[in-house]
């Protein structure tokens, strides 16, 4: 109502967005699974791939490291192949994202957007996953528990920075929110980048002023308007 462009730029997938700011969706556009794919009116503007195999050798690493779990991003649901159900049904019923189970991921032929490691602490790992795949695709931690592959130099400041240029905003002029490690390109990107008390260490470097609710922020954008 206050004519700023609104654009929830994350992680999540999109099916899962479109549930939350059903409401909102001609009124909004959205950058998805961290900047791989982004929809304007409801519609895919762009999206990334990468290069099948790599993404192969990927989901077959995941695979054969104990305790971690597959996901492959797809435009309207994500795949797995659980190793156990527990995953299946914490995605569906807690996550509330759209799921397809499949029983061989990589013969599937899907293209690969963004793959995602799931473990309980993915950052104790994080050396690990770095040093076998960081020259050859952008990795980002989201939260405790996943670890996101994606096409090299894609993040969610690429795909923001995407949808800037189709609505004719210069970055200089946004104001990103932010609390995770897979936020700092996006925060980098913008004229001023603002993180929440409760993000990472990693992200507050990267932050023009810390809020305590992103509530407390919005107002404080609101009030400069006024």
């Amino acid at each position: 109502d206050a004519g700023i462009a609104f654009v929830p730029t994350s992680g999540r997938q999109y099916a899962n967005l479109r549930h939350l700011f059903g409401q909102f969706l001609n009124r909004m556009s959205f950058v998805a699974e961290n900047g791989t794919i982004a929809f304007m009116d409801d519609q895919p503007m762009f999206r990334t791939e990468m290069d099948h195999e790599l993404g192969n050798e990927i989901l077959q690493v995941i695979f054969e490291r104990p305790g971690y779990e597959a996901l492959v991003s797809g435009t309207t649901s994500s795949y797995i192949q659980p190793k156990n159900p527990a995953f299946a049904s914490m995605l569906r019923d807690n996550i509330k994202y759209s799921v397809t189970i499949v029983d061989d991921m990589i013969a599937t032929g899907i293209p690969y957007s963004k793959i995602s490691a799931y473990n309980v602490d993915v950052r104790r790992d994080e050396a690990y996953w770095m040093e076998r795949f960081g020259e050859r695709c952008t990795i980002a931690v989201s939260g405790v528990t996943w670890l996101d592959f994606m096409p090299k130099g894609v993040s969610k400041a690429s795909g923001l920075q995407a949808v800037c240029q189709q609505l004719g905003i210069d970055p200089a002029d946004c104001i990103a929110l932010g609390d995770n490690d897979n936020d700092v390109q996006m925060l980098d990107l913008v004229g001023t980048s603002i993180v929440m008390a409760s993000g990472s260490a990693r992200a507050k470097e990267h932050a023009d002023r810390i809020t305590p609710t992103a509530n407390d922020a919005f107002r404080a954008i609101l009030a400069d308007l006024s």
